[in-house]
């Protein structure tokens, strides 16, 4: 059926986000140790001494926060990706596209908390800003890890200007690195955003390629 997305349809994109989701934490699992492998050697380095950067230890919580981080922007990037595709096969087939692309983020989302959950991520508290006399000072917030808060987050952040999600994304690398240093170490976060973002695409673009084929 024509111009609205079917029970049909909408089982196959079910089964297109179970079939692909297992690749995402595992893409995570990598970019984190790319991560953490550049800041130990950014630490390393006479730049870091001479701004007097020193290594603080990457222990459970900080590896945790960075795969939070690194799961939320992967999402945001499928959704932006599956948009693109679904409005482009809409083209072709003639198909609801945009109620497709919505179903796939719903699906994907619901995937995404669901892991944050089973993992402990969505147990670790937010970082905030606790004090900003005599110099800022970071510490946990009341409110635990949500994937949906960073979603939208990035979602204004590309709306109000576009690339400025990639940003957003590089502070909480950054945080979760060290607080004390973040406005250095987010350049970190924006290295690995390429890429995230063309692992990602070759990811989603394989599972469509299989689960909607265009006749």
């Amino acid at each position: 059926m024509k111009n609205q997305t079917t029970e049909q349809t909408v089982g196959q994109i079910i089964e297109c986000t179970i079939a692909l989701w297992p690749a995402i934490p595992r893409l995570v699992e990598t970019v984190v140790e790319s991560i953490v492998d550049t800041y130990l050697l950014f630490t390393a380095s006479a730049t870091a001494e001479r701004l007097e950067i020193t290594a603080r230890p990457i222990e459970q919580e900080t590896r945790d926060r960075l795969t939070f981080e690194c799961l939320c922007m992967c999402v945001f990037l499928a959704c932006s990706i599956s948009d693109l595709f679904f409005v482009a096969r809409a083209r072709v087939t003639g198909e609801d596209g945009k109620g497709m692309a919505s179903v796939f983020r719903a699906a994907l989302v619901h995937a995404l908390q669901e892991h944050c959950r089973q993992v402990g991520l969505s147990t670790r508290n937010e970082i905030v800003l606790v004090a900003v006399d005599p110099e800022p000072r970071f510490g946990h917030g009341s409110t635990t890890l949500d994937p949906m808060n960073r979603l939208e987050e990035y979602r204004k952040a590309a709306i109000s200007f576009q690339g400025s999600e990639v940003q957003r994304f590089g502070k909480w690398i950054g945080k979760a690195l060290d607080t004390s240093h973040y406005p250095i170490l987010e350049l970190i976060g924006g290295c690995v955003v390429e890429d995230l973002l063309k692992s990602t695409n070759e990811i989603v673009t394989a599972a469509f390629d299989v689960h909607f084929p265009v006749e």
